[in-house]
């Protein structure tokens, strides 16, 4: 949403959307999901579109940080 909390829109996930971490420029959101029944790390448009799965396996443990682009 907004930061005047204005236009929610639910970030797209399973059972469990955890941790979602935004970007720095703040047009993506990156989350750990099981909605396949596998935790896998996802990325997405703020807006909910263009979700991809980035990764086969992913702990639900794990802390998404973003860093650098090389």
């Amino acid at each position: 949403m907004g930061a005047d909390g204005a236009n929610p829109t639910k970030v797209p996930g399973g059972q469990a959307g955890l941790d979602p971490v935004f970007s720095p420029d703040g047009t993506w959101i990156a989350f750990l999901s099981d909605r396949d029944g596998t935790y896998r790390l996802y990325v997405a448009r703020m807006d909910g579109t263009r979700t991809l799965a980035l990764s086969d396996h992913a702990d639900n443990d794990t802390e998404l940080e973003w860093g650098p682009q090389p």
